[in-house]
């Protein structure tokens, strides 16, 4: 699997600041996406006439590996766990307009290797095969160039797991994190808490460093986690508060979790998209929202029939091991 270069970057308030001024968010996609293809293109190459493989699955980012692939015509699988692959056209959001933007620019770098690939927003659809771990029932209307093989299941527990604290079941459980990179919202945890105080639940959140503060101490029905054992909560929660994260969500519809989105930025508003369409949560932005308000969504999710019989459709969808149908997909194209 040949994905993106990475590098260490910004987390946590840092990262906020960034994504939340335009000028600056733009800057940081344009690089991430843009800059250095061309350079990457000639070593990996090399790399490819060394290996020979036969096909190579390559993150639908990863633009200098799919240029190689196509310049040395070996066939190429797109795959990643991002749901952009299956979005229509119609879709709106900041991030796409963005990436609307840098097409231009894109569409240059291509060129300029005698290429003109189809793209669907920030992925380059591959003439080969094309897989998006999620399935038809949470999609509705997916587009007929991409096989939906079901979600992404880990083989194993990943090693860094910590203990989680008992949680007694007489009470529903509400879950709450942003994820491992956008957590930085004291305002939006308190918010929550202030919203959860008089309602007969048990509340956990994953609050990153913020836990490094001494004033976020558990409480009776409160439990902060600096990193969360997320599977294994989701098995317990009866509402996960979440970013969006193509993960956290992958997570939660197999888990059987409904989900109050508070998208943050990128692809986190995609997913937000199809929470709502398909009937499986509730969309809101928090920092508008009051206490009161964010209180009210809790409880008319909690007891919307509903939105319990539509994420019944789509769990049952997810119990599936798609990755193990990704790598059988793959296999029968060659």
């Amino acid at each position: 699997l040949v994905q993106p270069q990475s590098a260490a970057g910004p987390k946590g308030k840092a990262l906020i600041e960034l994504i939340e001024n335009r000028k600056e968010h733009r800057a940081l996609i344009e690089k991430f996406f843009l800059k250095g293809i061309r350079e990457q293109v000639a070593p990996i190459q090399t790399w490819l006439k060394n290996e020979r493989p036969d096909v190579l699955v390559i993150d639908p980012m990863n633009y200098s590996a799919i240029i190689a692939a196509e310049l040395l015509k070996i066939p190429w699988v797109s795959m990643s766990s991002s749901l952009t692959s299956v979005i229509s056209d119609e879709m709106k959001s900041d991030v796409l307009e963005i990436i609307e933007s840098l097409a231009p620019a894109r569409f240059e770098i291509f060129e300029s290797f005698g290429l003109a690939p189809k793209f669907r927003a920030v992925d380059c659809l591959s003439s080969f095969l094309n897989i998006s771990f999620t399935t038809k029932e949470f999609i509705l209307d997916a587009p007929e160039d991409i096989c939906l093989v079901g979600p992404s299941v880990p083989l194993s527990k990943r090693g860094d797991e910590v203990n989680v604290r008992k949680i007694p079941g007489d009470r529903p459980v509400i879950y709450v994190s942003f994820g491992s990179q956008v957590f930085h919202y004291p305002e939006l945890f308190k918010k929550i808490r202030e919203a959860c105080k008089n309602l007969k639940l048990h509340l956990v959140m994953s609050i990153g460093d913020l836990k490094d503060d001494v004033s976020w101490e558990d409480e009776e029905f409160v439990h902060y986690y600096k990193y969360a054992p997320q599977l294994e909560i989701l098995q317990a929660a009866s509402l996960f508060i979440t970013h969006g994260g193509a993960n956290s969500v992958m997570e939660s519809l197999r888990a059987g979790v409904p989900m109050l989105i508070h998208p943050l930025c990128n692809d986190q508003h995609h997913q937000a998209h199809f929470i709502e369409k398909s009937g499986v949560g509730r969309s809101l932005n928090l920092k508008n929202a009051s206490a009161q308000e964010i209180t009210k969504e809790i409880l008319e999710i909690l007891q919307d029939r509903k939105i319990k019989v539509d994420l019944e459709k789509v769990t049952k969808s997810y119990q599936r091991d798609g990755s193990a149908e990704a790598a059988k997909l793959i296999v029968q194209s060659l």
